[in-house]
């Protein structure tokens, strides 16, 4: 598993795992966070077990139109909530004398501040993102790994978890199984020298070039192609030569048909 540059060795060795292997995959955290408890539950040894999330998406969610006055109202209620807590640190210092007075003046002055800020935030965007939104990073599966040495006794809790879904999901790692081995065994693809197949019926081109197996064509069938190309090269040169109701066409086929 790839981890960020930025990490350190210890981070890095605690989101890794020695031999991982998939236990299940769900659509929703809340799946694979009740397939981890299930197991802890059981005191199982959780440490060995890692939660990953792939296909991993931004998800957006607009809540309404921003506006001048909300921004500033906003600023103004952080700038009284930043003011509070400055007078009450000057009050913990300076003792007891003029405490509303001084309150009142950080107050005041957070809140001129933080709308001031706020306002000017809002016009630096340029009206570009006039609008208020929320949003998270989110994955579309998540998969459960484990040790290697602790998967079977995994996979027989979370059978016991939820019996139906651990028998599809045993049902998908027979076929899995089963299609790559007869990927194993198939032999190589139609269509190569030496091979049957649709493109390459009975091997003819493998029997008739000699390319598949390294042979050399037959000496007879040199010996034919060599006498049918004088025959023609003669009978092109005088046409009397030709036997009577034998044409061009006659002479190849007896000359190339027996093999």
């Amino acid at each position: 598993m790839s981890t960020q540059p930025n990490m350190t060795a210890p981070m890095q060795q605690h989101l890794r795992l020695e031999y991982p292997m998939s236990l299940d995959t769900f659509d929703t955290y809340a799946e694979a966070q009740r397939a981890v408890d299930f197991p802890a539950d059981k005191e199982f040894p959780v440490r060995d077990v890692m939660i990953v999330g792939t296909d991993l998406k931004q998800i957006e969610r607009v809540r309404g139109r921003l506006t001048s006055g909300k921004v500033m109202l906003g600023g103004l209620l952080s700038g009284i909530w930043i003011g509070v807590f400055v007078g009450l640190v000057f009050t913990m210092f300076d003792g007891g004398e003029g405490l509303v007075t001084r309150m009142l003046s950080t107050i005041l002055i957070g809140a001129v501040f933080g709308v001031v800020w706020a306002w000017l935030g809002y016009r630096s965007t340029g009206g570009q993102r006039d609008f208020t939104s929320i949003s998270r990073v989110v994955a579309s599966r998540y998969e459960v790994f484990t040790e290697h040495k602790h998967v079977q006794a995994a996979r027989e809790l979370l059978a016991e978890l939820d019996p139906m879904r651990a028998a599809q999901e045993q049902l998908r790692r027979n076929r899995e199984r089963a299609r790559a081995e007869h990927e194993r065994r198939q032999p190589g693809q139609p269509g190569q020298p030496g091979q049957v197949g649709p493109q390459d019926p009975a091997g003819l081109s493998s029997r008739l070039s000699g390319e598949g197996s390294g042979r050399r064509r037959p000496k007879s069938f040199v010996g034919v192609r060599e006498r049918c190309r004088s025959r023609l090269r003669l009978e092109g040169a005088d046409p009397s030569l030709r036997p009577p109701g034998v044409g061009l066409g006659r002479v190849v086929v007896s000359a190339v048909g027996p093999r």
